[in-house]
């Protein structure tokens, strides 16, 4: 989904340069705004975790990125979280990136999506549920072998 850039989310990342020192790596550096879940009210919930510093990480489908529903990553990208009413909560930069079979996914990258109660039971359950949905209007079957796309990043504003 493209997000405009409105006055008040160019004023946050103006903050965020006002803050950087003048040699900062940051300063250039490709960023894009973007909101997490797929309603108002679970962006500003994923929004609010990833402001805090306990969410933080993200997977989908790679066909989800290969029909370009979604924003590739990038190691390095800046990406200024939104809440769901396109409100700015933070910054945040990509440092990791895999890809990985569902079945793949361990209990540390699990917890770092800080999805119920963080385990990995729990995840699997849930994204099995979400990831099978999102494949229909895909054309594609969840299955264990799956190939997901991996994301961890951090608050640097």
């Amino acid at each position: 989904m493209k997000i405009e850039y409105s006055q008040q989310i160019k004023t946050f990342y103006e903050r965020f340069l006002i803050n950087l020192p003048a040699d900062s790596s940051y300063r250039g550096r490709a960023w894009s705004p973007e909101k997490w879940g797929d309603s108002p009210e679970a962006s500003d919930a994923l929004g609010a975790l990833i402001a805090a510093g306990e969410k933080t990480a993200s997977c989908t489908t790679y066909w989800a990125w290969a029909a370009d529903r979604f924003r590739f990553p990038a190691l390095g990208l800046l990406t200024m979280v939104l809440d769901g009413a396109d409100n700015p909560l933070c910054i945040i930069e990509t440092y990791e990136l895999s890809l990985r079979k569902f079945k793949e996914v361990d209990a540390a990258f699990a917890a770092a999506e800080a999805d119920g109660d963080r385990s990995l039971l729990h995840w699997r359950k849930s994204r099995w549920l979400w990831f099978t949905e999102q494949l229909k209007t895909l054309g594609h079957t969840m299955t264990e072998d799956m190939v997901l796309v991996c994301e961890r990043y951090r608050r640097i504003f």
